[in-house]
């Protein structure tokens, strides 16, 4: 997965988003998109078997992520409605937020495909 600098990302001013889990405002189109991932899990490294596409940007409120993943088999996907941070037995996607710019600590983020999250 490419490491990204918060100074890529384009900083957009307040563009009054709506988060309801799509991607349809004319701003995301100047979002930086990563389309290049590794996968974790069950093993670490080896092709994706899905196709993602993440855009991020960020504001003077915040740091916004979407996500887009075609899976070829989607009635093999793992997601149950979960209480926060029980996701690990599901498919999911996440990313990590190093504040320090060190590359040995961070914060992970991630979510399934129903929305239930995990830090």
């Amino acid at each position: 997965m490419p490491l990204l600098a918060i100074t890529d990302l384009p900083h957009l001013p307040h563009v009054g988003i709506s988060v309801d889990s799509r991607n349809d405002e004319e701003f995301w189109q100047d979002a930086f998109v990563v389309s290049e991932f590794e996968r974790y899990r069950p093993a670490y490294g080896g092709e994706p078997t899905t196709q993602k596409v993440a855009r991020l940007f960020s504001d003077d409120e915040g740091l916004y992520i979407h996500w887009t993943i075609t899976d070829p088999e989607p009635a093999l996907i793992r997601a149950r409605h979960q209480r926060r941070d029980k996701i690990w037995r599901d498919d999911s996607v996440g990313f990590y937020l190093d504040t320090y710019g060190d590359a040995q600590r961070g914060y992970l983020f991630m979510c399934n495909a129903l929305g239930s999250q995990a830090d």
